[in-house]
């Protein structure tokens, strides 16, 4: 009897042993798995009623919205200007071009003036920015899927407009020819709104969400306040059928 009792207990560890070793390799095997889903595959992300994806760098691209970036080379660093003064009624974006693009941004609001030898300059009003301008359409043309409306910030004396349409022109016509994959759309001045690149068509229909002057007496820009107070409520604004144009892109994925 005693050995009978012995064998019994032997053959309850065996099995049980082997329960657990098999319930081991499956988690083992599972957790494998979602390893490596993870590792190959994004996972879905959802951002309000945008849907999004998170990728292996942590990028967040919205996909599929129509989202522009108003003023999207005040990023830089201003050349001229009060540093404060143009950090708070100038500046309308933090995020370089790339991580706007990885954002979701695909029309970019590119405005530019004529600078030293005919080289243009980013500019938004009399303030000018150290950007890339060049880097920055070298990057959207190899995307291919981007679109860029291009303005000019001319100047406020009648006397120099004809100068800054002719360079402006003949700009336009060489970024066309030179960065094919890129739309390029609008071609108007700031200043009396202007066709002035005739070569590049008017811009397709913008919803802008940014600051804008309410009264004579609200004369003073402020697009960060604007976009800190109101993007969040206005994300759900963002659809696939009309573009929308956001100051501080960025805040509208806190």
């Amino acid at each position: 009897m005693l050995r009978a009792g012995f064998e019994s207990k032997v053959l309850f560890l065996l099995f049980f042993s082997f329960f657990v070793s098999m319930a081991f390799a499956s988690g083992a095997d599972v957790c494998a798995a979602a390893c490596d889903a993870d590792t190959i595959r994004p996972r879905p992300v959802r951002l309000g009623r945008v849907r999004a994806r998170m990728t292996k760098g942590d990028t967040v691209r919205a996909v599929p919205v129509k989202l522009a970036s108003h003023n999207s080379l005040t990023y830089a660093a201003p050349l001229n200007g009060s540093p404060g003064v143009v950090e708070r009624r100038n500046r309308c974006q933090t995020l370089g071009i790339e991580e706007q693009y990885a954002l979701g941004v695909r029309l970019f609001d590119f405005r530019v003036r004529q600078g030293d030898g005919g080289a243009a300059v980013a500019a938004h009003g009399r303030i000018r920015y150290d950007a890339d301008i060049e880097a920055a359409l070298r990057f959207l043309d190899s995307r291919g899927d981007a679109v860029v409306r291009l303005m000019l910030e001319n100047s406020l004396l009648p006397w120099r407009r004809t100068d800054d349409y002719d360079w402006f022109q003949e700009y336009a016509i060489t970024l066309v020819a030179r960065y094919v994959n890129v739309s390029f759309v609008c071609g108007r001045s700031k200043v009396g709104w202007d066709k002035v690149a005739r070569n590049l068509p008017d811009e397709p229909p913008i919803d802008q969400y940014i600051w804008r002057r309410s009264s004579t007496l609200n004369v003073i820009p402020k697009p960060a306040r604007h976009a800190r107070r109101e993007n969040k409520d206005n994300f759900k604004r963002l659809n696939d059928t009309v573009w929308s144009m956001f100051d501080f892109v960025e805040l509208l994925f806190e």
